[in-house]
């Protein structure tokens, strides 16, 4: 970057006082104001998934699908640099008829894929997906909320870029036809 010398100027007053003249001081005051916003947390998510039809693993014990999270853009410019945490939670996959997939059996593994310059983020943990099953874990898969990305305090404000590949492992047992699911992405 070059550097321009701007023009300055310079104003030189004189005060001349007669002898044995008193001079008395004056002040007088400025309002000086200025406004400062306090910044907000967005997330924007990247629109619909279609992880494809299901197949049968080699095992034939469960339907599997892949794909991946729309990319999510994560920006803070909050001044208080507060840190933060995006989470996901899924709702049970419906299909035309009423035939449900439990939110467990969808697992994600996050990633970054970009952030700003200075902005230090997280993903967060594999989540496994669990078919519907008696032994299924409470609070499996992407039933209950799970950390996409997260910043701490102090990691400064910016922005990220993040996604998930998405694993679908559903009984074999279920029903053909179309399966839709809401995931919600929430930041704290």
């Amino acid at each position: 970057m070059t550097r321009r010398a701007l023009p300055t100027a310079a104003v030189t007053a004189a005060l001349v006082l007669a002898p044995g003249v008193a001079v008395a001081a004056t002040s007088g005051t400025e309002t000086v104001t200025t406004a400062v916003s306090a910044g907000t947390l967005t997330i924007t998510t990247g629109g619909p998934v279609d992880l494809g039809r299901a197949k049968l693993d080699p095992g034939n014990e469960v339907l599997v699908a892949r794909g991946d999270l729309g990319t999510v853009r994560v920006t803070d410019t909050r001044i208080a640099d507060l840190g933060f945490t995006v989470t996901g939670v899924l709702t049970p996959f419906t299909a035309d008829g009423g035939d449900r997939i439990n939110p467990a059996a969808l697992g994600w593994d996050p990633r970054v894929l970009r952030t700003g310059d200075g902005f230090r983020v997280v993903a967060g943990r594999y989540v496994a997906p669990v078919p519907l099953r008696p032994q299924r874990p409470p609070g499996a898969g992407l039933s209950v909320p799970r950390v996409l990305v997260s910043s701490k305090r102090g990691n400064g404000p910016g922005s990220a870029l993040v996604t998930a590949a998405l694993t679908l492992r559903a009984p074999a047992s279920t029903r053909p036809g179309t399966y839709v699911a809401t995931l919600t992405v929430t930041t704290l």
